[in-house]
């Protein structure tokens, strides 16, 4: 059934991709295994993007099918009154619009159990600071597809150190603008390649801030 729904999410075959999130769910799958198979089917999606098989509107396709399959047990994987496990705060930075990979990001921290705070788009280095400054986050997720978008997150690492807060919290980057080369010159603190690499290191924040406390 697990490699059905890879194929199944590949084909952008949104029935079957509930059909067999839902098998998988009764069968006792993990939200972690499921996140693993829907993100492999959109791996092979990607591929087929850059071989020139699916356009950009498939793309938008393949987003809003897998945000479907999560809604199938999102909801379930938060109880009533339950403490989140931290508090995230994300954006697609200044002059980049493209959120389709930071909804789904959005998705599965929301389902791990994460306090998710969803800036959207175009997001300025103020707007930034200030959200930081106002919620105190465990992470800042910064999303940027376009070239362009790395002189936005530089900006908005740079606007962060310069008001005292960069210390305060982990950065992590993410989109196909960055790479761990890039990340690094940017001075964040990990690049995150899809959904389940930023929830891993979101909770490996939260755990050793936990430990130093």
């Amino acid at each position: 059934m697990e490699q059905e729904l890879i194929e199944a999410m590949a084909a952008l075959d949104e029935d079957k991709v509930l059909q067999y999130t839902q098998d998988l769910l009764d069968s006792g799958a993990t939200s972690v295994q499921i996140q693993s198979y829907l993100n492999a089917g959109l791996q092979k999606v990607g591929k087929l993007f850059e071989n020139g098989d699916y356009f950009l509107a498939d793309l938008i396709v393949s987003g809003i099918i897998y945000r479907a399959a999560m809604g199938l047990f999102c909801s379930s994987m938060r109880r009533a009154g339950s403490k989140s496990l931290g508090r995230i705060i994300i954006g697609v930075v200044e002059n980049d619009i493209h959120d389709i990979g930071k909804d789904i990001v959005c998705d599965v921290l929301i389902s791990e159990g994460f306090e998710v705070i969803d800036l959207g788009i175009d997001v300025g280095s103020r707007d930034f600071v200030e959200a930081v400054r106002k919620h105190k986050p465990d992470v800042l997720a910064l999303s940027g597809v376009m070239n362009f978008a790395l002189q936005s997150m530089s900006d908005t690492i740079k606007a962060l150190d310069k008001e005292g807060l960069r210390d305060t919290v982990a950065i992590v980057v993410g989109g196909s603008s960055v790479n761990n080369q890039k990340a690094e010159a940017l001075g964040a603190d990990a690049v995150a390649d899809d959904p389940a690499d930023t929830a891993a290191f979101c909770k490996t924040v939260v755990e050793r801030k936990r430990h130093e406390e």
